[in-house]
């Protein structure tokens, strides 16, 4: 705009400088007729070019304003600072919750796949030992064969009379201990089938107060017959009396305790449907022995159950490999000695003692 004007000024000069030359010309032939009109021709050029210069200045104060104008038109506005409103304000907290939900999520996802994992481990077991007990089956049946073949020997003369041959005592009894094995062999795959243990017979008189069943830190030994010392044993749970109704179990180095009522069959099974229960079933996954009572709204520092916090022994979700124990969800020294008493009647509890109902 600046230069537009510029070149117009210039056009002005140009046409005053003309109208100036002209002047003179007309002045120069005004003096030489003294006639009053040439007088007048004589300021007529003064006149048109200060006419002319008013013209100019006019122009140039109206086009300066339009020229500020267009420059503060043309600088950058500087941008306006709005208020955050409420939305914006809540909107890294709600960023920050949708990223605790995908964390959230994401563990669950872990534990779902982990807990996946461990079912296709114990299907292959399953299935391993259900083609064990069928090439045994099949060693039985041959042997059986090779046994009657033994024990019925036939007649190689049929004119000659009949032998008598007596059975021998070892060969009898081996085939007794081969229709027991079989039998036995029979019943563990109903067992597998039912995924409930056989029906345990008491082995201890009925009238008794309380039975121990495991003290130790390692709960490898649950349910067999060990006895290395106070603090490493234990007893088969075929041992168990049919009138066991309570179970307790202890944390020796606090003498904190845990009561819940249980049947002789939830000594060997994980608690089923139950959210607070008692996992006797002590199965392993993740190098680890799952054995004690959970609880769904514990944490879940170590697994007692799988997903499921609790008091005894399991995993610890972060360091998969290795043995861990637990009290109310909470990690606790390995070492430490649990110990596990079932008893037929309700039983007195102490001021570290608390009473879990399973549900």
């Amino acid at each position: 705009m600046l230069i537009k004007m510029m070149g117009e000024s210039q056009r002005f000069l140009e046409i005053l400088a003309s109208i100036q030359s002209k002047g003179m010309a007309l002045s120069e032939w005004a003096d030489a007729y003294p006639e009053p009109w040439a007088t007048v021709m004589r300021f007529l050029p003064i006149s048109a070019a200060f006419l002319l210069g008013l013209c100019l200045v006019l122009l140039w104060s109206r086009k300066k304003p339009l020229v500020q104008a267009e420059e503060l038109a043309e600088e950058p506005q500087a941008s306006v600072v709005q208020p955050k409103s409420d939305a914006e304000k809540k909107l890294p907290l709600v960023q920050n919750e949708l990223k605790l939900t995908l964390e959230k999520n994401k563990r669950q996802k872990e534990r779902i796949t982990s807990a996946k994992r461990a079912l296709e481990v114990k299907d292959q077991e399953l299935v391993e030992r259900a083609d064990e007990l069928e090439k045994q089956d099949k060693e039985l049946a041959k042997l059986r064969l090779e046994i009657l073949a033994a024990t019925e020997a036939p007649a190689l003369d049929t004119s000659a009379p009949p032998i008598k041959v007596e059975p021998r005592e070892d060969l009898q009894e081996f085939a007794a201990a081969s229709e027991q094995l079989a039998q036995a062999a029979v019943d563990f795959r109903q067992n597998l089938r039912e995924e409930k243990p056989a029906e345990v017979e008491s082995g201890t008189p009925e009238d008794w107060d309380e039975m121990l069943l495991f003290r130790a830190n390692d709960p490898s030994i649950w349910n067999q017959p060990v006895s290395e010392g106070e603090n490493h044993t234990a007893v088969p749970l075929s041992l168990v009396p049919a009138n066991t109704a309570y179970l307790r179990l202890r944390r020796l180095d606090t003498g904190e305790g845990l009561v819940i009522a249980v049947q002789p069959r939830d000594l060997y099974q994980d608690g089923g449907d139950h959210i607070i229960g008692f996992n006797g079933s002590n199965e392993e996954f993740y190098s680890a022995c799952h054995l004690g009572i959970y609880s769904e709204d514990l944490p879940q520092q170590v697994e007692v159950r799988f997903a499921y916090g609790g008091w005894g022994f399991g995993h610890h979700p972060e360091n998969e490999s290795a043995q861990a124990c637990a009290w109310a969800g909470q990690k606790i020294n390995d070492d430490t000695v649990m110990e596990i008493t079932v008893f037929p009647r309700f039983p007195g509890l102490t001021d570290k003692d608390q009473l879990i109902e399973p549900s």
